[in-house]
């Protein structure tokens, strides 16, 4: 074959590689992120908090702590957005890093949260990267992948913003 009829064929065949794509079916998104660590952590009222309970919902997880003043709002934040958007397939689950178990739950009486909370560990703080701020919160997708973290206070209209997009 001339050398010009195969420079043709393989400019045709890049032309039609670059179009198609290469490898897996580029029609399938990737996973937006990785995968929640899973964890069961003891529940504030003595009832196992896991991870793995809330597959198949969008999840907003917190650690957060009394001692952290933007912490207690956005306790009262999640709250709201739970009792909002609950019913669309929506959860918030919340691990406290009080070592001070009594004042968390003299607060949580005094405020109830209205999603579940557990005590979290350094362990499954240091699954997720370490909380190097408070509050750490996670989005994660009804699969289980992250799908953003926001260290700080969030207020509620940003947090639902960030949430619609992906409830239905």
């Amino acid at each position: 074959m001339p050398r010009r009829k195969w420079t043709t064929l393989l400019v045709v065949i890049a032309m039609a590689a670059a179009l198609h794509g290469c490898g897996e079916d580029s029609t399938t998104a990737p996973p937006p992120g990785p995968s929640a660590p899973l964890f069961a952590a003891e529940g504030t009222d003595g009832y196992p908090v896991k991870l793995i309970d809330y597959r198949g919902q969008h999840l907003l997880f917190v650690f957060w702590a009394t001692w952290c003043g933007p912490c207690r709002s956005l306790v009262a934040v999640a709250s709201q957005l739970q009792a909002e958007l609950g019913s669309r397939g929506f959860s918030v689950v919340g691990l406290s890093l009080d070592a001070d178990r009594a004042a968390a739950l003299r607060y949580l009486d005094e405020n109830p949260a209205g999603f579940r909370n557990g005590w979290g560990t350094s362990e499954i703080a240091e699954s997720y990267g370490g909380v190097y701020g408070f509050p750490t919160c996670y989005l994660i997708d009804p699969k289980g992948y992250i799908l953003a973290k926001y260290v700080g206070y969030r207020d509620a209209a940003f947090l639902r913003s960030e949430i619609e997009k992906h409830l239905p």
